[in-house]
Parts: C-alpha cells; structure tokens; sequence
C-alpha cells in the first residue's frame, strides 16, 4: 500500500514511501509496478517497475504539486504479463485558496481548503505554517481535522507563504504545495486637526491604516519642532 506522498522542499517533486504486507511471500513475484493516475478517475500510467521486493521511498517528478493533486499506487506483478490487485492509492495534499481572495488587498481573511488524507492514516490532524517568504520565521496557525479554514492575512506587509502539514499518531506527516502570496503595504493618513467637541469629526487623533504597521513608534512635535 502507499503509506505517504509528501511534496519536497523544491516544490517540483514528491517523495514517495509504499510497504508491503510482513505476510508476502516474494518468491511468487517478478515485482510490481509503480503507477499515477493522469486526471481523476481516468486512467492509470506506469511511472516505473520495479524488482527489489523491499519497502521503498522514491523521488517522483510527474506532475507539478503546486497546481494539482494525483494519486500513485503499487501493483504487484506475478509475472511480466499479469497484476495483482493494485494497492491503496494515496495522492499528495493540495492546498488551495478557494476564492482567490489570498492575492486581493480585500477582504482581509482569505478561504483556505485542501485535499484529505484521510485514506493515509488515522486521525487525521493538519497544521496550518505561515512562514515568510525568505523562511526566517514559521508560525502554526491552527491544527485541525477539517479541510477548511477561514485564514486571516497577517497585518505586516512582505511576501508570506503558506503550507499545510499532515501529522500522523506514530510521527510520520506529508506536506502539501506551498501558497505564496504579498501583503502590500497601506498608505498612512495622518489627521493632523483634532476638535474634541463631541461632533463625530476630529474628536480624536488618528493615524489610518496605522494598524497595518505592527511596532510603530509615535513621536509628536510641536510648530517650534519641540518633542
């Protein structure tokens, strides 16, 4: 059976991980066949064949994991011309932003959806990373069971990315695709008149979108440039 189908750190390729049952006897086999299938519920495409009768973790380049989600699956072969039953199939996770609000400026939270992998193993929990772009900082924003996710965008402008990890109960996890997506930085309006009269208008000081710049450091001066 395939036991995990993990999108690498290059985002190109998948890494691959099938076992067979303690029970097989592989005397009774030339080997099995490693296969994708090429769209959902179509046809399957043998990706290579193989005769060593031994777990196996393979690097697979067949399709691009940042776009699409197929499933691969081992069948054995008792001879060169007849298969076995095939294998459970596993695809790779592919997250998704489902209405393509991540890129937009508005709204400020964005949907976010993903392929199951719930036919891996079970239970299933799922972790939300944002990171920026560059890697230097990684936060988990949720761990869930669900496929959905009502994500906020964070506040500070710069390029992030976002990658959903699947955890297994005995240590095992798959990562999916990686979403990148930037924040652009808000023009600051300063209202320099305040009229605290109570009639609604320039009550109060206030800086818009100084929400948007997380760490600022207010100095005010007076008309003689006196702090």
């Amino acid at each position: 059976d395939m036991r995990n189908v993990s999108v690498q750190n290059n985002e190109a390729s998948l890494m691959l991980h099938w076992a067979f049952p303690d029970t097989l006897d592989a005397r009774f086999f030339e080997g099995y066949s490693l296969q994708y299938q090429a769209v959902p519920g179509g046809n399957w495409v043998e990706w290579g064949r193989f005769t060593q009768m031994t777990d196996t973790f393979v690097e697979v380049f067949a399709h691009d994991p940042q776009t699409e989600s197929r499933d691969f699956r081992v069948v054995l072969q008792l001879n060169p011309m007849a298969d076995c039953v095939p294998g459970q199939a596993l695809g790779n996770i592919l997250l998704e932003d489902a209405a393509g609000d991540l890129r937009q400026t508005e709204p400020a939270a964005a949907l976010l959806r993903w392929s199951s992998y719930a036919r891996a193993w079970s239970p299933v929990l799922y972790q939300l990373v944002q990171k920026n772009d560059d890697g230097s900082d990684s936060t988990v924003l949720t761990t869930t069971a669900d496929t959905l996710f009502n994500y906020t965008k964070p506040k500070k402008a710069g390029w992030y990315r976002l990658e959903m990890n699947c955890l297994a109960p005995d240590g095992r996890w798959a990562r999916s695709n990686a979403i990148r997506f930037e924040v652009i930085p808000r023009e600051l309006t300063v209202f320099n008149v305040v009229t605290p009269n109570g009639d609604g208008k320039n009550d109060v000081f206030r800086i818009e979108n100084v929400e948007f710049y997380p760490g600022n450091e207010l100095q005010v001066f007076n008309r003689w440039g006196q702090q």
